[in-house]
């Protein structure tokens, strides 16, 4: 008896103390209004993830740049390391009320993005790369241009973007409602994979293959190429001119 009444004392001084040691990450931080610039000294990195709500600018160039703009506030818990070669953009806190969450970026190679939460990224000109990986998930948003061999997108949940630019093997996979408009970016090769309530814009010059389900939307602009289409569901894909 005595045993369980200890086990049962620990118990709910366990719980106590998580819920007070919690509340602090739960609690809502309002920004000050007064609004500062901080560039911020890091590692070479090569890769880019990236959650919460933030407004992300990237540009290809010299020399690397790190620029976070925010309420003299929240920039303290603005975190910006590099683990492994791959920039990680987060805060300390989930509920931030900031005036803004502004991350510039200037770096000389990137090849891999991972964007989620209600996060957008946006390109000033051309990245360019052999290879291209881009991931966007939740409410993200990215609008992007890009020079690069080979491009791997994936979207997913309520992301949308727009891809412009040119590569030659392009590969595309959205699910949930996830939009993805790739009319301008000029392919010879592309692989399209769309599920859920996903839509997905595309064009090509040389093969495309499509695989559409549930209630997804596939447009495509053929150019002359060989087209093959597998469709199921609600599915429609459609040919533009």
């Amino acid at each position: 008896m005595n045993t369980n009444k200890i086990l049962l004392g620990i118990a709910i001084a366990l719980v106590i103390y998580l819920g007070v040691s919690s509340f602090g990450f739960f609690t809502s931080i309002k920004g000050s209004g007064n609004v500062i610039r901080e560039t911020r000294n890091l590692e070479t990195f090569h890769a880019l993830e990236a959650g919460g709500e933030f407004y992300i600018t990237v540009k290809q160039g010299t020399p690397q740049q790190v620029i976070v703009e925010s309420d003299d506030n929240i920039l303290p818990i603005i975190i910006t390391k590099v683990q492994h070669g791959e920039l990680k953009i987060s805060t300390e806190k989930a509920s931030i009320d900031a005036t803004k969450m502004n991350i510039t970026i200037v770096v000389t190679n990137i090849n891999e993005f991972d964007i989620s939460g209600a996060s957008t990224i946006k390109t000033i000109g051309y990245i360019k790369s052999a290879k291209m990986e881009i991931e966007c998930s939740g409410a993200s948003e990215a609008n992007m241009q890009l020079d690069c061999e080979s491009l791997d997108i994936d979207f997913s949940g309520a992301s949308e973007g727009v891809i412009l630019g040119n590569t030659s093997e392009l590969e595309i996979e959205a699910s949930g409602a996830s939009h993805i408009n790739c009319e301008r970016l000029i392919a010879n090769n592309v692989s399209a994979d769309a599920s859920g309530a996903s839509s997905i814009s595309l064009s090509a010059r040389k093969y495309i293959r499509i695989d559409a389900s549930g209630a997804s939307k596939v447009n495509y602009i053929s150019n002359g190429a060989t087209v093959e289409i597998e469709s199921s569901g609600a599915s429609n894909v459609t040919k533009k001119k």
